[in-house]
């Protein structure tokens, strides 16, 4: 299935590419330094380096919504181009929500369900709760609607995707 490795590139592209605001146009971001979870999705699974290297194109037009928790921050707002650029990249058509902060579950999850209703084909979360959007999750599972994990973190085994962040590794990073 084509869709997930689409998606799972421009969300992990879309993050990625965020931490490099700075960076002049035309120069590209990749391939870039990350590591993936081997086996995907476990929790003791082992972390490898790898050499991540973008799709060139999507392999169709693709409708996705991006929903996140707010854009009242730096991070976020970074996270937010990453995502813009990268999608113009790949040309892909873009839906980007944000519910207005952590409190707003409850505006996340409408805002979700109604970019579904208006023809996103994928859906790409940063989560304002990771037990809260396991139903919609589910939902969108049941609808052939892959949903990418993006930074935050989930709690749903219907997640199709995940690209996310140590926090523990930028912290230290950070100092």
């Amino acid at each position: 299935m084509r869709r997930i490795p689409v998606l799972m590139a421009a969300s992990l592209a879309a993050t990625l590419a965020s931490a490099t605001l700075a960076r002049a146009a035309d120069a590209p971001w990749f391939p870039y330094p990350a590591e993936q979870v081997v086996p995907p999705f476990a929790a003791d699974g082992k972390a490898e380096p790898i050499s991540y290297v973008p799709l060139e194109k999507a392999s169709k037009h693709w409708k996705i919504c991006v929903s996140f928790p707010h854009m009242k921050d730096a991070y976020w707002l970074g996270v937010d181009y990453g995502v813009v650029e990268e999608a113009k990249r790949l040309g892909v058509e873009l839906v980007v929500v944000e519910a207005g902060g952590y409190t707003e579950l409850a505006k996340q999850i409408s805002q979700i369900e109604d970019c579904v209703a208006n023809g996103a084909q994928a859906v790409t979360i940063g989560a304002i709760s990771a037990d809260g959007l396991a139903s919609v999750v589910g939902e969108l599972k049941k609808k052939n609607v892959p949903v990418v994990d993006l930074v935050n973190g989930i709690n749903s085994p219907d997640v199709a995707a995940k690209s996310l962040v140590s926090f523990y590794t930028m912290g230290y990073q950070t100092g």
